[in-house]
């Protein structure tokens, strides 16, 4: 065991430093309650990358399905110590004219905003797969 005496004080304060760092660096697991309102959803405007707006979703058995799975999907959302990772597509929820919030879907994450910050999420290859298959994308464009 190494005494903390044998280490030098500047090397003492850089490992609390980074020590700080590491805990704070990713914040605590959150719910994403802004997901419960989104079964009043009335369309789903796509976002394919940057782009302008590909397609709007109306059905509203879509629509339902897909609030379904960002309720199943609510917990262990994060922000991560290096910033969110942003999505290859996003879904922008409106109810009308009001936006309710937006999920993107990336290689092998989510991306919200919520707990009063843009967080992310872990998610599997088959939850990625069942996401895409509902907003109607390929996964192939996507890889």
């Amino acid at each position: 065991m190494v005494s903390t005496l044998m280490i030098p004080q500047w090397r003492r304060a850089h490992l609390a430093l980074l020590s700080g760092a590491l805990m704070t660096g990713c914040s605590p697991a959150c719910h994403v309650t802004e997901f419960d309102t989104w079964s009043a959803a009335d369309h789903i405007v796509i976002r394919l990358g940057h782009q302008r707006p590909d397609r709007t979703i109306t059905d509203r058995q879509r629509i339902a399905r897909i609030a379904a799975f960002a309720q199943a999907h609510a917990d262990g959302w994060r922000s991560p110590w290096y910033g969110t990772p942003v999505g290859d597509i996003t879904l922008d929820v409106y109810r009308g004219p009001r936006f309710m919030g937006h999920l993107a879907i990336g290689s092998n994450f989510l991306e919200s905003q919520g707990c009063e910050d843009f967080m992310s999420r872990t998610v599997s290859p088959t939850d990625r797969r069942a996401i895409l298959s509902l907003v109607g994308v390929p996964e192939d464009n996507f890889k």
